[in-house]
């Protein structure tokens, strides 16, 4: 998780001043340190902490795809889904993936 830190720092900072495209390169490469951090599954402490900080970094990355992710909490259970809306299509979406544990995980 040390590897991420920087990144982290760095994508707030360009958040901060307004600079998404390095905001969205560095949350991704956090994304990815944390995403190594959680392998093989996320069965421990550090490891599970590693998991939520890799989810996290990769909301914040998605707020700036195009079109952006949204997350959505679908009942029963809690889970929360990823979702792409469709370009130019109002209303439409694409079902994403379970991202997000249920809050009682959490």
């Amino acid at each position: 998780m040390e590897a991420a830190r920087p990144h982290d720092e760095r994508a707030k900072q360009a958040e901060a001043k307004g600079d998404t495209a390095t905001a969205r390169q560095e949350y991704l490469r956090a994304y990815g340190c944390y995403r190594l951090g959680r392998y093989p599954a996320p069965n421990s402490p550090g490891k599970r902490e590693s998991y939520l900080k890799y989810i996290e970094s990769y909301l914040n990355a998605a707020r700036s795809f195009d079109p952006p992710l949204e997350v959505v909490d679908s009942p029963p259970g809690g889970a929360r889904l990823l979702e792409i809306p469709f370009k130019g299509r109002p209303g439409k979406r694409r079902q994403g993936h379970r991202l997000l544990p249920p809050p009682q995980e959490r």
